[in-house]
């Protein structure tokens, strides 16, 4: 059996794509500076490589509301990686014949942890009921499968 990388998809605290990574790894440009998605001032190192991705500019604002950060940057990711490739699931290549594998570490806990806050403070009703698929570890795969057909 053969594997072939056709394209590269990339969300990276370098920049969107290819090439801003490329590049800053040929330069050696370190992309740490403060963090700012939350208040990190009780951490011991406040610093991290943050990509900078809009979620809501590049995807629909009903698939951002329902999923967790982690989601948006694997579709979008796949999304250039198909592009770049010049493949188009279902016209190119058929579905059946397709295989997605994500590695993550926790899943989805930025959504996870804005909804456990919401039932703390506002009860069960504050909660997303999208909070179930949300957070799971697995909900990059489904929801590349799904943008995919």
């Amino acid at each position: 059996m053969s594997v072939v990388v056709t394209g590269i998809g990339a969300v990276t605290p370098a920049g969107t794509g290819l090439d801003p990574l490329w590049e800053g790894a040929r330069e050696g440009v370190a992309h740490v500076t403060a963090i700012d998605r939350f208040d990190a001032s009780a951490y011991a190192c406040p610093a991290a490589g943050q990509a900078g991705f809009d979620a809501d500019a590049e995807l629909p604002s009903r698939f951002v509301k329902r999923t967790d950060r982690f989601t948006h940057l694997a579709v979008h990711a796949v999304r250039q990686a198909l592009e770049e490739a010049g493949v188009a699931i279902g016209m190119d290549v058929t579905p059946e014949r397709t295989g997605v594998m994500v590695g993550n570490i926790l899943g989805g806990w930025e959504f996870a942890e804005r909804e456990l806050r919401n039932l703390w403070t506002d009860g069960p009703r504050a909660v997303s009921p999208y909070q179930a698929t949300a957070w799971f570890p697995a909900a990059p795969q489904g929801n590349i499968c799904i943008d995919q057909g």
